[in-house]
């Protein structure tokens, strides 16, 4: 009896942290694709830089989260209980 309670809570956080990575994934796709609209509705024209796709987009996104720190919206407390359960790494 007691191992079925052991199974059942172990496959609740496991459910529970395949769903925090699925909305982390999708959160964090829908961010870059609003930075990169952003970006290339604005700074060709302003500063004549060339337009960034996707991956850019993401690579910029956290190279500002490297310079300004910081958890950056939402996603830093939900990344932070991942990197912390997954790897055992505190952000």
């Amino acid at each position: 009896m007691d191992t079925n309670i052991l199974i059942s809570a172990l496959m609740s956080d496991v459910l529970s942290l395949i769903i925090d990575l699925v909305y982390t994934a999708t959160l964090l796709g829908v961010i870059t694709l609003l930075f990169r609209w952003l970006w290339n509705k604005t700074v060709p024209s302003i500063f004549k830089l060339p337009n960034v796709n996707f991956w850019q987009a993401l690579r910029l996104l956290i190279i500002s989260h490297i310079i300004f720190g910081g958890r950056f919206l939402p996603l830093g407390e939900l990344v932070s209980r991942i990197f912390e359960t997954v790897f055992g790494v505190i952000l």
